[in-house]
């Protein structure tokens, strides 16, 4: 027998998802029509919620969804045969990248097989992990990474000292504490530790160029992940560091007044919305970090770019020139790089 050839899927397209405190009760119920094949189009989407009790067996709630479904032409639908998790929003109801204080049983619980997460098994000690994130290498420490998750509870203080160290000298740390500083913002992060807060402002909040002296490129590429994820609930210092014009954080290239019209004339929370998406919370340092100039490149790929790009700016021989030298401009941060890799300066020679 020739196995069936699936049918391909006809828009609108509708999918119904159940959530609930646990695997076996269900207290939402999500609808959203998909409008097309088209990823980027808008989606349409409506929640029923109840307090007590198991929504899926609610005959009105039924009956809306259907109607939701007729009224919006649905030529197919699909619904998921179990609980895909809690009822409550990440971001909105409970911080981002953490656990929902209100549904435990999901709590290292993978929310579609239902089956507890296990955690890795560690190959390297606490000690090691901390000497493998503190050396200079053009590849990324897995191992160390890998294994961090494991003792996180040994980890978090030595982490917090070594940001504490960098706020204290930010430009007279070594290579190697500089690295430190770095894999400890991002393991901070993704473990969503609170205490990383009140660090993460103050590092932020240095003056003049500190903040990139510790951190470089990682202040304006990621700074804002890292913030909200290790968030306490106080606004206060992040509201104060948005004012704070003498940081300069924000960039002109990046953010316009049109920029800002436009998100004040669209759908309330459809920025919010779409900055989630697009800048989700630190869920795999090795990931997050994979951008960092050291690894993009061998040491003797950049030194030969550096070499290029030394030997085109270097001052014509007074003797053979009777042009009088002109500096070549300087190169903006966001500028495309001279050497012609095709990144930013501060991604490249400027790193």
């Amino acid at each position: 027998m020739k196995p069936s050839t699936p049918k391909r899927t006809q828009y609108p397209a509708g999918i119904l998802i159940a959530y609930g405190p646990d695997n076996t009760r269900a207290t939402k119920l999500v609808a959203t029509i998909i409008k097309s094949a088209n990823p980027q189009g808008e989606n349409i989407l409506h929640r029923w919620l109840i307090s007590e009790g198991e929504i899926r067996n609610d005959p009105s709630i039924a009956a809306e969804i259907a109607d939701f479904f007729k009224r919006h032409g649905v030529k197919g639908t699909t619904t998921y045969d179990r609980i895909i998790g809690c009822p409550h929003e990440e971001g909105i109801e409970y911080p981002m990248g953490r656990t929902c204080p209100r549904c435990p049983f999901w709590a290292n619980i993978d929310r579609f097989t239902h089956e507890p997460i296990k955690p890795p098994v560690p190959t390297r000690t606490p000690e090691q992990i901390l000497a493998d994130l503190s050396v200079v290498r053009d590849s990324q420490p897995l191992e160390a990474l890998e294994s961090a998750d494991a003792h996180r509870a040994a980890l978090v203080e030595p982490l917090l000292q070594a940001i504490e160290r960098g706020i204290a000298n930010p430009s007279g740390l070594s290579e190697g504490e500089g690295m430190l500083f770095g894999y400890a913002t991002y393991l901070l992060a993704k473990w969503r530790e609170p205490r990383a807060y009140s660090h993460f402002i103050r590092w932020l909040s240095l003056p003049g160029e500190g903040a990139f002296d510790l951190g470089g490129d990682t202040v304006t590429e990621d700074g804002d992940r890292l913030l909200a994820s290790v968030f306490d609930g106080d606004f206060e210092p992040i509201k104060s560091l948005i004012l704070n014009r003498a940081e300069g954080f924000i960039e002109n290239g990046f953010v316009s007044l049109k920029n800002l019209a436009r998100v004040e004339a669209g759908p309330r929370g459809k920025w919010i919305e779409q900055q989630r998406e697009r800048y989700p919370p630190i869920a795999d340092v090795a990931e997050a970090t994979g951008w960092w100039q050291c690894f993009q490149c061998d040491s003797g790929d950049k030194a030969d770019r550096l070499a290029e790009l030394a030997g085109k700016m270097t001052k014509p021989d007074p003797v053979k020139s009777a042009t009088p030298y002109i500096a070549p401009p300087k190169t903006g941060r966001n500028d495309p790089c001279p050497c012609g890799s095709g990144k930013k300066y501060k991604k490249c020679c400027g790193a």
